[in-house]
């Protein structure tokens, strides 16, 4: 696996999705990604804290009907390895089920992962959280294969897309609490509209890459592209004249300046898209 290639992809993929005015994360796009990358079935898993379960994937999986998604989504919720490791360790780092510890898992739950997943060629499994909350919540991209584990590289290349997931992610949850995009006569990215919803809501250049995952010298270039396009040289007037254009949810619930959003525990690496 050529890890260098495969990473400038994925920032060619997020450059062009944070560019769009989008408040709702591209499933789609980034599942049929990640099956591209890792020669895999890919799936959207999202657990609530209430016991909740959502499932997405990147193709149809032949005798995989409702019978055994709620079998499986109970397996996930009770004895899955996976669930044991991340709420054991607290890591938020990709995990395959077959490296989590023996001793973690309660008896019977690698087992069961295999005699449910093994018909369909899904067994060995590829974990990519993106947003983790205190009281259990989850939402995540797992890989699926049959055979062997994934190896070292794929493990690699995981952590490599991780932050760049939980980078589209948190725009899109800064996108879905302004206005809608459809209406933009500034012409602003998404990337933009984001950081201007920030900054209207007090945040510094350093609080917007921290919500971000983007660095703050990366903010300042967003910034001085955003002041050209709405014919402004501050922050103040910036907000203004976006306020006058619509550009801006005013009664969204600000956020304390340097909060990040406090659904998401996973402190991503910084990228500059």
């Amino acid at each position: 696996m050529d890890l260098q290639a495969q990473s400038a992809r994925w920032l060619d993929l997020v450059a062009d999705l944070v560019t769009v005015p989008c408040a709702s994360m591209p499933h789609a796009r980034l599942l049929a990604e990640l099956s591209t990358s890792f020669q895999s079935l890919s799936s959207w898993h999202f657990v609530g804290a209430d016991g909740s379960f959502c499932f997405d994937a990147s193709h149809s999986i032949p005798g995989f009907g409702a019978l055994e998604l709620d079998l499986w989504s109970r397996a996930n919720r009770s004895t899955h390895p996976l669930l044991f490791w991340y709420q054991a360790t607290l890591d938020p780092r990709p995990m395959s089920v077959e490296r989590v510890p023996r001793q973690m898992v309660p008896a019977g739950g690698f087992e069961l992962v295999h005699e449910l997943c093994a018909p369909f060629g899904i067994e060995r499994q590829l974990s990519i959280p993106y947003e983790l909350t205190p009281d259990g919540g989850s939402r995540s991209f797992v890989l699926a294969q049959s055979g062997e584990d994934y190896g070292d590289d794929d493990l690699a290349l995981a952590r490599l897309v991780q932050p760049l997931i939980a980078l589209v992610s948190r725009q899109a949850a800064i996108l879905a609490r302004g206005v809608p995009a459809h209406d933009n006569p500034a012409g602003l990215t998404g990337r933009e509209l984001a950081v201007l919803q920030l900054l209207s809501e007090g945040h510094t250049a350093q609080g917007i890459g921290h919500v971000l995952v983007i660095s703050p010298r990366t903010v300042h270039t967003h910034l001085a592209h955003l002041y050209r396009k709405l014919d402004v040289s501050d922050r103040l007037r910036a907000v203004t004249v976006a306020d006058q254009l619509g550009l801006l949810n005013r009664s969204a619930e600000p956020a304390a300046p340097e909060e990040r959003p406090s659904q998401v525990v996973y402190e991503a690496p910084r990228q500059q898209c």
